[in-house]
């Protein structure tokens, strides 16, 4: 290896040395030394917890950690273990932003998870393999393996999946600026996370549909939802949190000239910046990168990311300076050994440097860094030199007679090493050579690897865009359907209903739209809980299903209300199906755990004719079904014309 490769290889050292000086090592220690006496699941345990403190600081360590655990758990024999251990690596993987290894990972963590029936754990890959497609912006393969992942969901009735789900599901859609989606599949992952009594998910999610609001100027909502995140934050000391929220804020209200709120917001903010301060320099500047880069505030993200790299640089430098030194020292040592060989040859040497440039320019390299030492070389070499001439002096006065073999010698032995050093030359070409003929040979090989794997990708290519499309299919599914339920949403009835309205101004046949609420729904969940509330909507969904004809379509109309869509049906046909879906259900005893519950309806019944429009027509059937409570509940009324 040549100086130049030697201090390029002590450089790379150096460059992976210091985050390790940067990191504490107490901890790191401790485990290590603990390391030396586990075994069985001990150790796994042990390299887990070095894998994880690894990930950030020194991830190629971390990886390799990551792989003895896996061998281990390999060697007990423990599926889930393995399963678990090969999610880490991939993590570690994703930390470094090599989100294709990663991605593999996670895919044999699915095929073992799939093999255990452990579709906690396939949910959870399968989030990870969407966010990581969304990291390389394919946002096809990440919208596929979320679809799969809230497929498994509701087969398992994972709650905490649907979070992970919808939310990258939002972030997709923000990155594609299809921002109403964005915030539809945040506002479902609020939901599930409002289920699990999730309050820290549930207030970084109302940030995120915040930024949304933000993003499509619509600035009252954003402030809102800023709001509510804010407050929660507060309550945890999330300084973190609260620095995008209160920035924000800020922003926000001084737009709209509210300058009291907004000079609020600013102290509040000027507040937490106090006690960042008392933090590292470095870990500050970055921290800023990070939240200006989330607000969009590109200009001052770069700027703050600057100067942290700035302050990582210099505290590099100063840590690298003994390795400088040993650099320093390995260059002497040559240019000893160097000028030792070339004495007496400086007119040979300048012809010789003339035919290899390459050894010169990396010489010019070093001379900058070594103009001291090397004008102690000059120094000692001009006391040689005058020594020398002093002893020619002596010699060519005491013994004349030998001055013509010794310039025959000195002759010899400048032709030996000029010689010596013409063959080094020649043979340095030739190697040279030779490995361009070999990069040549691989850059062929390579080339035709290229080419069958464009090959390949064309036919990967085509099944992903099968795969898009009925990706689009599930999207336009879900867009369509309650997600509690599963019965037409209220975007899906309109439609129809604006259809079949065309259809009456054709051939004049009526049809009768039935808005119905549940009685009393309130006390259910007061009493029992909205987990009760929201199965009792999912019994009397299957009830309307099972007694609506086959045309008749059930939608639900908000909360626990319902509307019914009776085609082609006059307003006695309209009344006479309400009753009989309003005994059934108030003959139906609905069991929750040890709770029997009877149910009661109460039906507003409007015909739709050309005397009124569709909103005209809905909006009677729901003053009808208002008079049906005010009169008793559980009844049937038509509306008035």
């Amino acid at each position: 290896m040549n100086l130049l490769g030697k201090i390029k290889l002590l450089f790379v050292f150096c460059w992976l040395l210091i985050p390790l000086i940067l990191f504490s090592q107490t901890e790191i220690d401790d485990l290590k030394r603990q390391l030396d006496f586990a075994s069985g699941k001990e150790k796994i345990e042990i390299l887990d917890q070095l894998q994880e403190a690894y990930w950030d600081i020194y991830p190629e360590a971390s990886i390799e950690y990551g792989q003895q655990a896996l061998k281990l758990a390999r060697k007990l024999n423990d599926k889930r273990l393995e399963a678990s251990e090969l999610v880490n690596i991939g993590q570690a993987y994703f930390v470094q932003e090599d989100y294709t290894k990663a991605i593999r990972n996670y895919a044999f963590g699915v095929d073992i998870a799939k093999k255990i029936s452990d579709k906690f754990l396939m949910i959870e890959q399968y989030i990870n393999i969407s966010v990581s497609y969304l990291k390389l912006k394919n946002e096809a393969r990440s919208i596929e393996y979320a679809l799969i992942a809230l497929d498994i969901c509701d087969e398992s009735d994972n709650t905490k999946g649907y979070i992970g789900a919808y939310k990258n599901l939002g972030e997709i859609y923000f990155q594609k600026k299809e921002i109403a989606d964005a915030i539809g599949y945040y506002q479902l992952a609020v939901d599930a996370a409002t289920k699990l009594d999730d309050q820290n998910s549930v207030a970084k999610l109302q940030k995120k549909i915040g930024v949304c609001f933000l993003a499509s100027e619509e600035k009252n909502r954003a402030i809102d939802f800023f709001q509510q995140a804010a407050d929660y934050f507060e309550t945890t000391n999330d300084l973190n949190e609260l620095v995008i929220c209160y920035k924000a804020l800020g922003l926000l209200f001084e737009k709209q000239d509210e300058i009291i709120n907004s000079d609020k917001y600013d102290r509040k903010l000027l507040k937490i910046e106090k006690q960042l301060l008392e933090e590292e320099e470095i870990d500050r500047y970055l921290f800023y990168y990070e939240y200006y880069n989330i607000l969009g505030y590109k200009d001052k993200a770069l700027e703050h990311y600057q100067k942290y790299n700035q302050l990582l640089n210099s505290y590099f430098v100063e840590k690298s300076h003994q390795e400088m030194e040993i650099i320093q020292q390995i260059h002497e040592q040559e240019k000893q050994i160097l000028e030792k060989d070339i004495t007496e040859t400086d007119s040979e040497l300048e012809k010789i440097q003339s035919e290899s440039q390459e050894k010169e320019q990396e010489i010019k390299a070093l001379k900058t860094v070594q103009e001291e030492r090397e004008e102690q070389i000059r120094l000692e070499k001009a006391k040689k030199e005058e020594l020398r001439r002093n002893l020619r002096y002596e010699q060519e006065i005491n013994n004349l007679k030998l001055l013509r073999k010794n310039q025959e010698r000195n002759l010899f032995i400048i032709s030996s090493v000029l010689f010596l050093i013409i063959m080094i030359v020649i043979l340095n070409r030739l190697r040279f050579s030779v490995k361009v003929n070999a990069k040549l040979n691989k850059q062929n090989k390579f080339i035709l690897k290229v080419s069958d794997e464009l090959k390949n990708a064309n036919s990967n290519l085509e099944k992903a865009n099968k795969k898009l499309e009925q990706a689009k299919e599930k999207l336009e599914k879900i867009a369509r359907t309650d997600p509690l339920t599963h019965l037409s949403n209220r975007r899906d009835i309109l439609e129809k209903m604006n259809y079949e309205k065309d259809r009456f101004e054709r051939n004049a046949k009526p049809f009768t739209i039935v808005i119905s609420d549940i009685d009393n729904f309130k006390s259910i969940n007061d009493n029992y809980g909205h987990y009760c509330g929201d199965y009792v909507l999912k019994t009397i969904s299957k009830l309307f299903t099972t007694s609506l004809r086959k045309q008749d379509i059930c939608a639900r109309w908000g909360g626990e209300e319902f509307l019914l869509f009776l085609p082609e049906t006059n307003l006695k046909g309209g009344l006479t199906i309400s009753e009989k879906i309003r005994k059934e259900i108030a003959n139906t005893k609905i069991k929750y755990k040890d709770v029997t519950l009877k149910i009661s309806m109460t039906f507003g019944v409007c015909v739709y004719n050309k005397l009124v429009d569709i909103n005209k027509c809905i909006s009677k059937a729901d003053k009808a079904l208002y008079e049906g409570k005010h009169s008793g509940k559980n009844i049937v009324l038509p509306a008035k014309l």
